[in-house]
């Protein structure tokens, strides 16, 4: 009868590795297969940069406010200053930066929001770290 079968549970990595070092036609095909593989992952990766500014600079020529928000924030201009200069409010400028921001066309770094002279009153100062009184 022969020695009872037993069945193994392995993970594609372990089959991948066990595959490329069988010394058989069919581990060389496998490890043909892997190398090709890599190979076709580092050319894709290599083009990559150059698709990704395609791409940013195709969404710049269909959006021109956008090529205009990243000009003035590469000049260093305030949110108020480039919703003047484009007519929009600094909301619309700051939701727009951030959409910019997700498709990587531009830094976005929120600018802190200056209190009002009214709000400048309400604010309290806070106790020192060490715990004594002021």
């Amino acid at each position: 009868m022969g020695r009872p079968s037993q069945d193994y549970h392995l993970s594609l990595d372990m089959a991948k590795e066990l595959a490329m070092v069988e010394r058989s036609p069919r581990g060389r095909e496998a490890r043909r297969y892997f190398i090709q593989m890599e190979q076709t992952a580092l050319a894709l990766q290599r083009q990559q940069p150059a698709l990704m500014q395609a791409l940013q600079q195709a969404l710049l020529e269909a959006r021109p406010r956008w090529a205009q928000l990243q000009r003035y924030q590469r000049l260093g201009l305030q949110h108020s200053e480039m919703a003047r200069l484009c007519s929009i409010s600094p909301d619309t400028v700051r939701q727009q930066l951030k959409h910019m921001a997700s498709l990587q066309l531009v830094d976005y770094r929120p600018q802190p929001r200056l209190l009002r002279p009214h709000q400048q009153e309400l604010a309290l100062p806070l106790p020192p770290a060490d715990g004594s009184q002021p």
